[in-house]
């Protein structure tokens, strides 16, 4: 039942190349899976340059430490190739921890 659930509370979204999955300052309000593509998460500098911490692929999450600790987005994650993300509201993320955290 859980997983049904789940799955009519998440949608699923199409970023091109080049797109932002999520943008340093925003409301951090889904947890997004990568179904297909790459995802670059990165920070930007005071001199402007970027720093990239991690790509995240098919089958990776992103996001989960921002929700936890229920504030913005502190890093850009930006596709690199043609993504389609699974994206799982902040309400659900939140149910799954405090009642089915496996």
């Amino acid at each position: 039942d859980e997983l049904d659930r789940v799955v009519c509370e998440t949608h699923e979204r199409r970023v091109p190349a080049g797109g932002c999955v999520m943008r340093c300052g925003d409301p951090a309000d889904h947890w997004y899976g990568v179904i297909e593509g790459l995802v670059k998460m990165s920070v930007s500098l005071p001199d402007g340059k970027q720093s990239t911490f991690t790509g995240v692929t098919a089958g990776g999450w992103a996001g989960e430490g921002s929700l936890l600790k229920a504030g913005r987005w502190r890093y850009d994650g930006v596709a690199v190739r043609d993504c389609r993300m699974a994206c799982m509201p902040r309400h659900t993320f939140e149910r799954l921890i405090s009642t089915h955290l496996g």
